[in-house]
């Protein structure tokens, strides 16, 4: 598979020579050898790449630049990589910046090549002025600065992943934020239930089939079992070794699958007191996202790399981790999702704004294809296959979600964006239990739960008002 560069910079002495792709990576290469010294993963196509000029420190000496490389890409954010080790030079109290915030960049790891800060939400216009902090701004999109991510003070509550729990209807919707706690609400009377504090952002839930426990991962890299009974933790969070990406409880709730940015899919034991029960590392491409079939029979895994490989369920548990199929699409995978019934229906989407439908009793074929103008960061299928909700950055039609019927293929008309921004980048669906309506959450900051039948919004999620849900007007 080839990939396009999409743009080229030189260190300020020449010894480098940083190339963007179509794929989302930013290779770093030495000019002698032209050998690859570190790869920069990014969530979206990289477009532009920028190298630290000389200047003059405040003490007066010179500095010989390149010491920092900047990245940016479709994806609107800004990575700032922290190349002291390749240039030499002391460090410079005054210009170091807080820790890495992103809950979509993926970075992987080299001696002397580290993430500084990622930029988030990037203006249209190409404003930078809401989110330098520490560089003489006082207002920041990021998190605050007691929350274990780093940044100023925050701007607002954003939602960074929503879960409505199994059943039908779903009796609990989950709804992480950046302020570190996770509400779970009751779908009844729309009450806070319980809310749970960490010491860290929470990035991804997911519920056990059966509804009985809750999984976390978070941006330091554990995972956490909560009891949705007693909203006890079950025993001590998990370590990860690498960053983890997703995490997908099997249909029997036998196993927990976590992916992780170094490639690996971790499987853990529910009943032998969560331990290591498999390990699926053939690939050093970052896992974006995976997923079970609903009938348990077939384990999808999507990359980095643009490949998604499908695997026999039964194979897995006995240990067996060769793919049946592979598929390769256009750009980075970022989502997979398998329909309802026997789970013979796969949709994959990712940085090539396209969302490829497989049928598996057809050899896993391509048979339909449904392009968004931006990246796709989300699928998600109703529970009865009807419909498939599609989210990312569709800047064409000013919203970031897609709803399809599955059947004519034509797209519902319901939901439009609720905030000002003049585009919103959707990370998080959810489908209710009874298929009748969906949760939708983004960048915007209020997120949304939308009647299907109706196609109107029932009512909104905003983790910054005095009433976390408020009922439309139209909203039952």
């Amino acid at each position: 598979m080839y990939i396009f560069a999409c743009c080229l910079s030189n260190s300020p002495d020449g010894a480098f020579l940083a190339m963007g792709g179509g794929n989302g990576i930013a290779s770093i290469v030495e000019t002698k050898t032209f050998a690859t010294v570190h790869n920069i993963s990014r969530d979206s196509r990289v477009t532009c790449l920028a190298w630290q000029q000389r200047g003059r420190r405040k003490k007066g000496n010179d500095h010989g630049g390149g010491k920092y490389l900047a990245v940016g890409g479709d994806d609107r954010t800004l990575a700032v990589i922290k190349t002291k080790a390749m240039m030499g030079g002391d460090d410079d109290d005054d210009e170091s910046i807080a820790s890495s915030y992103s809950s979509m960049s993926m970075m992987s790891s080299a001696s002397g090549w580290e993430m500084n800060k990622t930029f988030l939400d990037i203006d249209d216009d190409g404003s930078t002025e809401k989110f330098m902090p520490n560089w003489g701004v006082q207002e920041s999109k990021s998190p605050t600065a007691d929350n274990g991510v780093g940044g100023a003070a925050a701007k607002s509550l954003l939602i960074t992943a929503v879960a409505f729990s199994p059943g039908t209807p779903s009796e609990y919707i989950a709804l992480a934020g950046n302020d570190c706690s996770v509400l779970i609400v009751s779908t009844q009377d729309w009450k806070l239930v319980k809310e749970i504090k960490f010491s860290t952002v929470v990035l991804r839930l997911s519920w056990s089939r059966n509804g009985d426990k809750l999984a976390f991962l978070t941006d330091q890299s554990d995972l956490s079992i909560f009891s949705s009974k007693s909203w006890d933790l079950f025993g001590k969070p998990l370590s990860l070794h690498s960053k983890p990406n997703a995490v997908r409880w099997s249909v029997d709730n036998g196993s927990v699958a976590v992916g992780t940015s170094d490639g690996r899919v971790v499987f853990y034991d529910p009943e032998a007191d969560w331990n290591i029960s498999g390990e699926m590392d053939e690939s050093q491409s970052p896992v974006n996202d995976l997923d079970w079939s609903s009938g348990n029979d077939f384990f999808a895994v999507g990359r980095k790399n643009g490949s998604c490989t499908i695997h026999d369920a039964s194979s897995i548990f006995n240990g067996f981790f060769i793919a049946e199929a592979e598929l390769e699409r256009d750009g980075a995978v970022l989502a997979v999702a398998f329909g309802a019934g026997d789970g013979s229906f796969l949709a994959v989407g990712g940085m090539d704004w396209k969302v490829g439908i497989y049928n598996g009793k057809d050899g896993w074929a391509l048979c339909q294809e449904i392009s968004m103008d931006g990246l796709i960061l989300t699928v998600g299928w109703s529970p009865d296959g009807r419909y498939l909700a599609m989210g990312g950055a569709d800047q064409a039609k000013n919203h970031g979600v897609q709803v399809i019927d599955a059947i004519s293929w034509e797209e519902l008309n319901i939901v439009k964006n609720s905030s000002e921004d003049a585009t919103e980048r959707v990370q998080s669906l959810s489908w209710n239990g009874d298929g009748n309506s969906l949760a939708i959450t983004g960048n915007s900051g209020v997120g949304r739960i939308v009647d299907v039948n109706n196609q109107a919004v029932a009512c909104t999620l905003d983790r910054s008002a005095s009433n976390l849900v408020t009922r439309s007007s139209t909203g039952t």
